[in-house]
């Protein structure tokens, strides 16, 4: 399951769910940013704004509003930033692995069972990678016995058919249609079956 292939820190894998991730994560910091602004710096706007106030509380609320402003925005864009990479980064450990099984699923789909699914260190799903090729494993497993057993059934009804020819002739006509009728079925069984490719077929 895991890999040593070296990780590229800040891929776009998946655009529009990284970037839609990253606009919900800058919202939220925004968000937190105006409530911020309301409960630390609004009060003392309106203190500086109310003219029935003495020249001193005004004087204290400016002198509050300059410190919090020369203080608390750079921290709080250093912050956004720091949250907004580190989520991006976080998000890819979580993206990656579900491109990975997306094109897992698409090679099922497609018929293809030769194959593993490999998560890097550090990915998520790492279990649900590993479900998923035990799942594979199994299924590759038991389309090989389907296809044992199709051509095992094939060379017993030959042999079936050839052993008719002692019968009268009504029952080797009834048997005759009986064969027929087995070997399409057989036919059909085959063909689903042979649409998936296990590692015993190449």
């Amino acid at each position: 399951m895991k890999s040593d292939i070296k990780r590229r820190q800040y891929p776009v894998i998946f655009r529009e769910r990284q970037y839609r991730l990253l606009a919900l994560v800058l919202f939220y910091s925004v968000t937190i940013v105006v409530i911020l602004f309301l409960f630390l710096f609004l009060p003392d706007f309106i203190r500086m704004q109310d003219e029935t106030a003495s020249v001193e509380l005004r004087g204290y609320a400016a002198d509050r509003v300059l410190m919090l402003h020369s203080r608390l925005w750079p921290a709080i864009l250093a912050v956004i930033c720091f949250i907004g990479l580190h989520s991006f980064r976080m998000v890819l450990v979580l993206i990656g692995p579900l491109k990975r099984l997306q094109w897992a699923f698409n090679k099922v789909k497609a018929g293809d069972l030769a194959f593993k699914v490999t998560l890097r260190q550090g990915d998520f799903l790492m279990e649900e990678g590993d479900l998923l090729n035990q799942t594979i494993d199994t299924l590759a497993e038991r389309i090989n016995r389907v296809k044992s057993a199709t051509e095992s059934a094939a060379t017993t009804l030959k042999e079936l058919e050839g052993a008719s020819h002692g019968l009268p002739a009504d029952s080797r006509g009834r048997v005759a249609g009986l064969v027929a009728t087995l070997q399409d079925r057989l036919d059909d069984v085959r063909h689903c079956s042979n649409y998936f490719k296990t590692e015993a077929d190449k």
